[in-house]
């Protein structure tokens, strides 16, 4: 397997490994060249459908946010995207890895920010991002942000009992010196949230699930289509959101 570029999942649990597994689908029916590392704590669970090109045990998952952190630190790859089993590819977007080249680290602005939790000395202008499509160059400054984002997570974990992992990482990425580069939402897209799409920019990866995903797809493939003859923003409300990473 080449190490030079490639994706990786991580999911414990039945119903997220069969989630990954359907996402993955969706980024090899693009991008087939590209390894996919899944991590898990259940391989024999991941290992029929055969999308994936490498399985990684868990060896004691957590069944929550702080089990991205060992996949993050110990992917093999010199660039890596990580993505959230609640994502779907509908473009290829080996782009991703291209502006690795430039910067260390990509992320999306999260769609709703808990302005009511802002991080002690971080300041309010400073948004809090969606830590569920993550593109990163391997280097010290990287690999320091996720040991830093550890344990920032865990300590707001046991003192504020917030089980959020962005809000932690909100502080470490203020406080870090990497070389970071804001994705536009075409490559994140919270369709869980209201959300505006176009400016000629076609959606590469949604991240939503059910009724939310469907939706989106429907939507959003028929603007991809008309982008060319209307390039102005369309504007998708939702009403009543729920609040998730």
């Amino acid at each position: 397997m080449n190490k030079e570029r490639g994706f990786i999942y991580v999911a414990t649990g039945q119903s997220y490994i069969d989630e990954a597994v359907i996402s993955a689908q969706s980024y090899k029916a693009h991008m087939a060249d590209i390894p996919i590392i899944l991590y898990t704590d259940d391989v024999a669970a991941a290992n029929s459908s055969q999308v994936f090109d490498q399985l990684i045990e868990l060896d004691d998952p957590a069944y929550g946010p702080s089990d991205k952190f060992f996949a993050l630190r110990n992917s093999p790859f010199e660039k890596t995207v990580f993505v959230d089993t609640d994502t779907w590819c509908l473009d290829q977007c080996t782009e991703l890895f291209r502006m690795l080249d430039r910067f260390e680290f990509a992320v999306a602005h999260a769609p709703v920010r808990a302005m009511n939790l802002v991080p002690k000395g971080v300041p309010r202008c400073f948004p809090e991002m969606n830590t569920g499509v993550l593109a990163f160059r391997k280097t010290p400054e990287v690999s320091r942000l996720f040991e830093q984002w550890a344990i920032n997570y865990l300590d707001f974990k046991v003192r504020r009992n917030i089980n959020r992992d962005q809000l932690s990482f909100r502080k470490v990425l203020y406080e870090s010196n990497i070389s970071l580069n804001i994705l536009p939402p075409e490559y994140n897209l919270r369709a869980t949230f209201s959300y505006m799409v176009g400016g000629m920019a076609p959606v590469k990866i949604i991240h939503a699930r059910g009724a939310d995903l469907k939706r989106a797809l429907r939507i959003i493939t028929a603007g991809n289509e008309e982008m060319s003859l209307y390039p102005y923003a369309v504007n998708i409300e939702r009403q009543n959101p729920t609040s998730s990473n």
